[in-house]
């Protein structure tokens, strides 16, 4: 029950993680894209993109590494991942703590940005507030998505769990095996063509010869 408890608090730390730096490095990225377009009425100073990228490949990242655990955790019928899916208290909390964190993802993200010559100077206020229209629309597709994914992950988790940990074992035993194989293959070839090249002529010509003499005074 303890490794339930604390799987349980790990796929939610993740989920607010990931949401957070998936809808801030968007809210990031929309707000410098309707910036350029002229959409945002000039309010904004913000024209750089460095930071966008690294974190939404960490947010994926994340997500990915996130689903291997839901799947490998062999969610039980009475597991809190299962049994508190849809607890209200704790899903306002997680979206509440989501959103800070989006919040503080673009502020990290625009703080990166100054070094290239993004909103400068750097204050977090303003920003926080230039970039809240298109953070709040990307937090809110963002947020419903990852719900509905994550509900999903855990309820076929639920149902298919044990099969797909079985089969993800076989797969990497298979993988494993064969890896070795070709090392073997490998290391067999290059045996053959070493000794296939290895003449008696040549392991002469390449044997340690003895010094010369050095001429004798009579």
């Amino acid at each position: 029950m303890k490794r339930s408890r604390r799987t349980y608090a790990l796929v939610r730390l993740c989920s607010v993680v990931i949401v957070g730096l998936v809808s801030g490095a968007l809210g990031d990225g929309g707000t410098e894209f309707f910036n350029a377009l002229g959409w945002l009425g000039g309010g904004v100073a913000d024209s750089s993109h460095q930071g966008v990228l690294p974190a939404l490949i960490a947010g994926l990242l994340l997500a990915f590494g996130l689903g291997i655990v839901i799947v490998g955790a062999r969610i039980a019928h009475d597991d809190p991942l299962l049994c508190e899916l849809g607890d209200r208290r704790a899903r306002a909390f997680d979206v509440l703590a989501a959103l800070l964190t989006s919040c503080l993802v673009v502020l990290l993200i625009e703080g990166y940005e100054t070094q290239f010559g993004g909103t400068a100077p750097f204050q977090a206020g303003s920003i926080v507030l230039g970039h809240a229209p298109v953070l709040l629309a990307s937090f809110v597709a963002i947020a419903i998505g990852a719900r509905a994914l994550l509900g999903a992950a855990i309820l076929w988790a639920a149902r298919h769990g044990a099969a797909a940990v079985a089969l993800l074992i076989t797969f990497l035993r298979k993988l494993r095996a064969r890896a070795a194989a070709l090392k073997h293959d490998a290391a067999t070839f290059l045996r053959d063509v070493v000794a296939k090249h290895e003449s008696p002529d040549l392991l002469r010509a390449c044997a340690p010869r003895a010094p010369p003499l050095l001429p004798t005074l009579n």
